[in-house]
């Protein structure tokens, strides 16, 4: 006699369980890891960018100029770690790219909730059925 054979369904309940923790782990990190790059990456390219004299609120006043010392930093070390190219400055490109990621890791992160929630509906089916123990 099987394990399948003896335990039926509570067998395949466990293997679907299984499944779909696996695929609930690696939609979550693989959503939050595409996101938070493009996100992080297109951050660090809106800081580099210099504001001109003259752009503060309303249009006058003396905002603008160059960064801060804690800006160039910033910059330098998103340069030294391949966030931004060495002219601190995306292409349009890379922008894109940079929207793609996003938008790709925000479809798995949708993904791990659908699967969480078809989990939960799974558990509750097998608890009313009492096909599992």
């Amino acid at each position: 006699m099987s394990l399948n054979e003896s335990f039926g369904d509570t067998v395949e309940y466990l293997n679907t369980n299984n499944l779909l923790f696996a695929i609930w782990s690696i939609s979550q990190l693989v959503g939050f890891v595409l996101t938070s790059y493009g996100v992080i990456r297109q951050s660090f390219a809106d800081i580099a960018v210099r504001v001109p004299y003259g752009s503060g609120p309303y249009g006058k006043g003396p905002f603008g100029g160059s960064l801060s010392a804690f800006q160039k930093l910033i910059i330098r070390f998103a340069v030294r770690i391949k966030l931004l190219p060495d002219v601190e400055k995306l292409s349009i490109y890379e922008q894109k790219k940079n929207a793609y990621y996003t938008i790709v890791g925000l479809f798995f992160l949708a993904l791990s909730l659908f699967v969480d929630i078809a989990e939960r509906f799974i558990n509750n089916y097998c608890v009313e059925l009492k096909l599992c123990g």
